[in-house]
């Protein structure tokens, strides 16, 4: 399955009206077009069509219809229920819904959610600029913004600034509007120099406990001034004060003075972002007014806990239309079907397919409902080339329904639904086929069957809306399918992206190690990071593509299993592990596989709804750790590898058995080199005994040689796998002189030293 909750959400039926649901059709929001051609109500009367409304949850008991009235301008009918009650922090209120019954039928807002505490600061101008009775006019408006937020879960509070700095009133509800018209109404002005900086500065302290303010409740500050300010250097740093304690500033500007852009831009480093929707600008104190109502909404929309509804209660009528017009993309390679199925009712259904959403018809998708083949019944063709194809089995009568409704998986292209009503037994079932580039995806992402989504239903699949609007309120489409006597309403459910990283501390694998017993030490930290919850379950695999690992957990095992619980915040775990010391392999890095498991979990501001992962996200990733490689800025290691000999002895006695002892020196004196080794030819007559290292590691094996034919040969691996820039080895070969005679030379020659990586070698 993908991202189609297979549960319904919404069920609507008409008892035993086994029409019902025939056909569907989303047509806003909140409401369906249903029909029911079957139903006979009266001897020549066949058929309805009806309106089913989708409400919240929260809309039981709403008495629909004890209110009812009519518009005799508009002839729109509006019909109410009045009594959905809803739980707020402080009582139970008994809110409404009503629903405009005209041409449309399109139905109010959704119920508004409890209002959020608010707490509204005023700091009003009260400079020499500003004359007596715009003063007046300033403190109306004030008292009339406070009486259109009284019945609100609203306080308020009142200072002017100028010179100085007043607080006329600290936080307060109003529980009487005229006391508080009295209050502000008694408010002396001061009169002085605009000291705007000084006010905010203060006043941002006025939002405290102490100062009536609540800890839960939105800020507000509106700032009402009519010039520039006088300390305009220390206005900056007093509205980041302000932004640090979260007040949301409203600046309001009166007066010519706000021509000039110095000055207007004070407005705008007063006023919070975005400033288009918390500045605001008049010519005179008369205009005040005029932005009242949209001062109001905007302090609504901050206050609303979910919505940008306003305090104000509106019918919203959202209109659907269709609409035809032959300014549409062409079909190329339109053609007839050169054997078409007799009685396949090719053409059944049809439906054009808007693949990249740009309001242009980008494929036609026909469908032949009772074409059989050996394995199916049922072909919808796009294009007529390309056949969509469900399970195996016939009677499924797969393509009685075509729609595309919209982007379902959130890709950018519109996906299409097929219904196959008559599987399982007419239970029925509907296919998810995704949108692509140019075509649809021949195979189907999701089957729905109906027997998954409700008990006892029958020809789901039937119908299917053309449309896929979000009528849960979760910003996600939702499909509407019929079966017989109901339809029902399926959610998407949310798709989600898991960020994942691996990193290992240390970062590289040290190669400066001289004891080889001891493996060395490492951290493997995994973090997971998504914008829902999930549990998470994840396998790691330490040098995953070799059969012998260089690097374990303990207890000595390479495979480690775990699981974490995401939220809406980075989770990371740590693993420690072992790697072998001087490990045979210093040239490639280890490769650890990382395989993860999701299961979303249900979202409470989802209803319960389960995310789900992106279906193309690799379920299983390589993580790289290298070795150090101390090449230098290139990252490309170039050695100067030399090597000398020494002889214990000058002279050999002939004749007698005696031990001769070849010391051999080798130095790097470039960058790293490795797998360095060196090969040592001897004559015939000596017989190889023992290699001793004196500095650093060495690891030999010798072949002595056979006269006339062969050359004793010893090969030394040295400091394996690395041999260290700076770095040296020294070691002793003793062999037995057993058949030189008298006359015969000793030599030792040639010698060579190499690396895996030199493209040449030295010989000496």
């Amino acid at each position: 399955t993908f991202n189609i909750d297979p549960v319904t959400w919404k069920y609507f039926t008409r008892n035993n009206d086994v029409g019902f649901g025939y056909r569907v059709i989303q047509r806003d929001t909140s409401s369906f077009l249903v029909s029911d051609p079957l139903v006979q109500y009266s001897h020549n009367t066949r058929g309805q069509v009806y309106i089913c409304l989708t409400l919240p949850s929260e809309a039981v008991n709403m008495s629909l219809g004890l209110s009812m009235t009519k518009d005799t301008q508009s002839s729109n009918s509006v019909v109410c229920g009045p009594t959905i009650p809803k739980d707020c922090k402080v009582l139970t209120t008994l809110n409404g819904m009503c629903f405009i019954m005209s041409g449309s039928d399109a139905v109010s807002a959704p119920i508004p959610s409890c209002p959020l505490e608010i707490d509204i600061a005023f700091l009003i101008d009260g400079s020499e600029s500003v004359e007596d009775v715009d003063f007046v006019k300033m403190k109306t408006f004030v008292t009339t913004i406070i009486q259109s937020f009284s019945n609100c879960s609203s306080q308020f509070a009142i200072a002017q600034f100028s010179t100085g700095f007043e607080i006329h009133s600290k936080f307060e509800a109003v529980n009487d509007i005229d006391s508080w018209r009295k209050r502000i109404e008694e408010i002396k002005q001061q009169k002085g120099w605009t000291y705007s900086a000084k006010a905010i500065n203060k006043l941002v302290y006025l939002f405290v406990t102490e100062g009536g303010a609540r800890q839960s409740a939105v800020k507000i500050l509106i700032v009402i001034t009519d010039g520039r300010s006088n300390d305009e250097p220390h206005l900056r740093g007093a509205v980041e004060k302000a932004e640090k304690k979260n007040i949301i500033r409203f600046a309001i500007g009166i007066g010519e003075a706000f021509d000039d852009a110095r000055t207007k831009q004070q407005l705008h480093v007063i006023a919070s972002a975005p400033v288009a929707e918390h500045v605001f600008n008049v010519t005179d104190f008369d205009a005040l007014d005029s932005i009242r109502e949209q001062l109001e909404e905007n302090i609504a929309i901050e206050g609303v806990q979910t919505t940008g509804d306003s305090a104000t209660m509106e019918f919203a009528q959202d209109g659907f239309t269709a609409v035809f017009t032959s300014n549409v993309t062409q079909f190329a390679n339109f053609f007839l079907l050169s054997q078409p199925q007799i009685g396949s009712y090719f053409g059944a259904e049809v439906c054009v397919v808007d693949l990249n959403c740009d309001s242009k018809t980008d494929l036609l998708l026909i469908s032949a409902p009772t074409y059989v083949d050996s394995h199916s019944e049922g072909r919808p063709y796009f294009t007529f080339s390309v056949a969509l194809v469900g399970m195996a089995g016939h009677r499924g009568r797969f393509g009685s329904s075509l729609a595309s409704p919209a982007d379902l998986n959130g890709d950018g292209f519109n996906d299409v639904l097929i219904g196959a009503p008559l599987e399982e037994d007419r239970q029925g079932s509907i296919y998810i086929f995704n949108g692509g580039v140019d075509q649809i995806n021949p195979t189907y992402s999701q089957r729905i069957a109906g027997s998954s989504v409700r008990s006892g239903l029958q020809f789901f699949g039937q119908a299917l809306s053309q449309s896929s609007l979000d009528h849960s309120g979760d910003s996600l489409p939702d499909i509407a399918v019929g079966s017989k006597g109901a339809i029902l309403l399926l959610r998407s459910r949310p798709i989600v992206f898991v960020d994942v990283k691996v990193t290992y501390s240390p970062s590289k694998i040290s190669t400066s190690q001289t004891n080889c017993t001891k493996p060395l030490e490492n951290t493997l930290t995994v973090c997971f990071n998504m914008n829902l919850a999930a549990n998470i379950s994840y396998t790691l695999k330490l040098d995953a593509k070799r059969y012998n690992h260089r690097a374990y957990f303990l207890p000595k095992n390479h495979v480690l299993s775990d699981a974490v619980n995401v939220t809406l915040e980075e989770v990371c775990k740590d693993h420690p592990f072992l790697i072998e010391a001087c490990a045979e392999d210093y040239l490639n890095p280890l490769l650890n596989e990382l395989m993860i498991t999701f299961e979303g979990l249900p979202s409470q501001s989802l209803e319960n709804l389960q995310p789900v992962l992106l279906p193309w996200i690799k379920n299983t990733t390589l993580w790289m750790l290298d070795y150090e490689m101390n090449c230098g800025s290139d990252n490309l290691c170039v050695d100067n590898l030399k090597m000398d000999l020494s002889f214990g002895s000058a002279n050999i006695e002939v004749g007698i058995m005696q031990e001769i002892n070849v010391t051999v020196f080798v130095e790097n004196k470039g960058e790293n080199s490795y797998n360095t080794h060196f090969t040592l030819n001897y004559p015939f007559g000596l017989s190889y005994r023992r290699i001793m290292p004196r500095v650093g590691r060495a690891n030999c094996h010798s072949i002595d040689g056979m006269r006339g034919i062969l050359l004793g040969e010893t090969i030394c691996q040295v400091n394996k796998p690395l041999f260290a820039g700076n770095a040296s080895v020294s070691l002793t070969q003793s062999d037995l002189m057993t058949l030189l005679s008298h006359g015969t030379s000793g030599w030792f020659s040639p010698v060579s030293v190499a690396n895996e990586l030199a493209a040449q070698h030295s010989n000496i």
